[in-house]
């Protein structure tokens, strides 16, 4: 196995004082959780492999100026465990706590999770309910730039070799925002999704009434599925029982349509009808079943 560097820094001012004197190619990780796999499955890939884990001005969670603020250091554990997020977005505060063992919760980080661009990364559904978007510094011509805020859900397919994310930032949810995830895998722990759902609803509940939400399932495509048309369909409905029937009939449309010909549509076809009906029922405090 081919020798690489490893270097760290201890600020984020730190880091973009000494990126641009590093050479070669550069390979970011805080947890580090997939790292040793990535070295069997496809050897050395980077002539220097940066690590942020002692790099302490990436680890916050905080509310600003309208905008909930995570740093890419922060560990799926600390979001999980956050009062901030289970008060605010407790959907992302629930993914956290499904991802992978107590282990790798305590080590991995949602902004490696987002970079490593998995169609399966249990963040990328909530985050993408919530209209998160990545901050991302980038190295040109041997400077350190501010790079255009990135989409989340496209986040990993556009990270280029020299550019870090270090802040994950979505709007702070109205008081009448509900959200929830939901994902089913093949065990019932430790599992790496089969198919997962995040949902958003600004919920008039006087009215039983849906003001506006979105709603993303991860794990069919090689990013969320969140159609514009599925937020249309949520906007000023009333959740009762034809609500959620038609619901889970657009949500079998969309499985039909991202994975035709895999053998897993009949199962995932059932399966998303079941987290449907079980995140309506966590969000609205109703029971729906089949």
């Amino acid at each position: 196995m081919a020798a690489f560097e490893i270097t760290g820094y201890r600020t984020l001012s730190e880091l973009e004082e000494g990126w641009p004197r590093l050479s070669g190619r550069l390979g970011f990780i805080a947890g580090g959780t997939d790292f040793i796999n990535r070295l069997r499955q496809r050897g050395v890939e980077w002539d220097v492999v940066v690590d942020l884990s002692q790099t302490t001005d990436l680890r916050y969670i905080r509310e600003a100026e309208g905008w909930i603020r995570i740093g890419a250091g922060v560990t799926f554990t600390e979001i999980a465990e956050s009062p901030l997020l289970r008060e605010k977005a407790v959907c992302l505060a629930q993914a956290a706590a499904e991802v992978g063992s107590v282990q790798i919760r305590n080590r991995a980080t949602m902004a490696g999770n987002v970079a490593g661009g998995s169609p399966a990364a249990d963040s990328l559904p909530p985050l993408t309910v919530l209209r998160a978007v990545a901050r991302v510094l980038g190295r040109v011509n041997g400077r350190i730039v501010r790079q255009p805020d990135r989409a989340i859900d496209t986040c990993g397919q556009t990270l280029q070799p020299d550019e870090l994310i270090v802040e994950i930032r979505f709007p702070v949810p109205g008081p009448s925002t509900r959200t929830g995830f939901r994902k089913l895998g093949a065990r019932t722990r430790v599992s790496i999704a089969r198919i997962s759902m995040a949902m958003s609803a600004d919920y008039d509940a006087e009215a039983g009434r849906i003001r506006s939400g979105s709603i993303a399932l991860g794990a069919l495509a090689e990013e969320p599925l969140c159609p514009d048309d599925l937020r249309d369909f949520l906007q000023g409905r009333s959740v009762d029982h034809v609500f959620a029937m038609e619901l889970c009939d657009r949500l079998t449309g969309l499985v039909d349509g991202a994975i035709p010909d895999r053998p897993s549509r009949p199962y995932k076809r059932l399966a998303v009808r079941g987290l449907a009906l079980d995140l309506l029922t966590n969000l609205f405090r109703r029971p729906f079943d089949l």
